[in-house]
């Protein structure tokens, strides 16, 4: 098994090695690998005739898989490539989701964990062991892109007077100029229908008050070091014992599939031992445990994973609200220490088997 690709990240963990493409002889079994985009340029159709070349496309950042089927079901027909296209995306459940979008697979749909890989590889080497797991804060919840279920969950914790117990970013620094932030909030936090009717006039009385506080910013001149996704502010992960996860999706997509998408959100607290509660698609916590980690059901209320859109946001918010105001820090610190330590442990452990969920076989 080979690529035309070298040294390619994505290669390395689908397990082939490189050969370039003039050099492809005998029956082994060789893959072109492009990004997902570059299809329509793809020049090597007639080379995919042959019974032992294959193309993998891959779309492993945002994990807009459903986007994606019918586009590619479009290119495998029109070219008669069926059987001979593989597409990678981060969509944790892509398999079974493409098994409910056709009954005639005419392409294959693996699993691709970008996102874990790129924290395990950039940040497993910050010394994290040495990390300690007291903390001085009680949470933080960081909120870059003003996605709506983000703008809620910050609107949400200010009608429940949180905002200040912890480190709450919303339209921080790239928005901070913006003469229209309240107009853009204004606009933004009403655009989905993640509401009950009781949670809708709560919010659309709430965001006239916290309009006026944004941005919420970062007090420290570290914030720089958290610019990439798989970089960490440490002045912030290690100084919070929860983090109040909002992660990159959180509504169904596409008639109303149900995904389940990890971004670096979620990895960042576990490799930097802090607890967590997930503002994300349903049944993240149910996935998680499937891989083996820990969550923190003992302690505070965990079946805002189980509700639907309308309710997860409140529930997981509330679930903060009611942990803070029943427990000091140091009870906290004490009751999650042991899945912390678990959490990180394992974090490290599973890249081979990880690595495995990427391959081809």
């Amino acid at each position: 098994m080979y690529s035309d690709k070298k040294h390619n990240r994505y290669t390395d963990r689908f397990g082939l090695p490189y050969l370039p493409y003039d050099k492809w002889l005998g029956d082994g079994e060789y893959y072109f690998t492009r990004y997902f985009r570059h299809r329509e340029q793809f020049e090597y159709i007639e080379e995919l005739q042959k019974p032992n070349v294959f193309l993998i496309l891959h779309d492993v950042l945002e994990g807009y898989a459903y986007r994606r089927f019918s586009k590619i079901n479009e290119f495998v027909c029109n070219n008669n490539l069926q059987g001979k296209v593989i597409f990678a995306t981060c969509l944790v459940n892509a398999e079974e989701e493409y098994a409910k979008w056709t009954d005639t697979p005419n392409f294959r749909t693996i699993y691709y964990p970008e996102w874990y890989h790129r924290v395990h590889d950039n940040l497993i080497d910050y010394k994290l062991h040495k990390i300690k797991y007291d903390r001085e804060n009680y949470f933080c919840c960081l909120n870059n892109r003003p996605h709506p279920h983000r703008l809620q969950t910050v609107t949400y914790m200010d009608y429940l007077g949180i905002l200040d117990k912890g480190t709450v970013t919303c339209l921080d620094k790239q928005y901070e100029t913006h003469e229209a932030v309240p107009t853009m909030y204004n606009k933004i936090v009403m655009s989905s229908n993640n509401f009950t009717e009781e949670t809708h006039n709560i919010i659309n009385e709430q965001k006239e008050i916290t309009k006026h506080k944004l941005p919420l910013n970062f007090d420290t001149e570290d914030f720089s070091k958290g610019s990439r996704p798989h970089d960490y502010n440490r002045l912030v992960y290690q100084d919070s014992l929860i983090n109040l996860v909002t992660e990159t999706h959180y509504e169904p997509h596409w008639n109303k599939h149900e995904h389940i998408f990890l971004s670096e959100k979620t990895w960042k607290p576990i490799v930097c031992k802090q607890a967590f509660i997930i503002v994300g698609p349903k049944y993240t916590l149910k996935y998680l445990k499937k891989l083996g980690f820990k969550t923190f059901d003992s302690i505070w209320d965990e079946s805002y994973d189980d509700c639907d859109k309308e309710k997860r946001l409140y529930k997981a918010v509330e679930s903060l609200y009611n942990t803070i105001s029943k427990y000091s820090l140091e009870e906290l610190q004490r009751a999650t220490l042991d899945v912390r330590k678990h959490n990180f442990m394992h974090f490290k452990s599973i890249k081979e088997s990880m690595t495995h969920a990427s391959r081809l076989r």
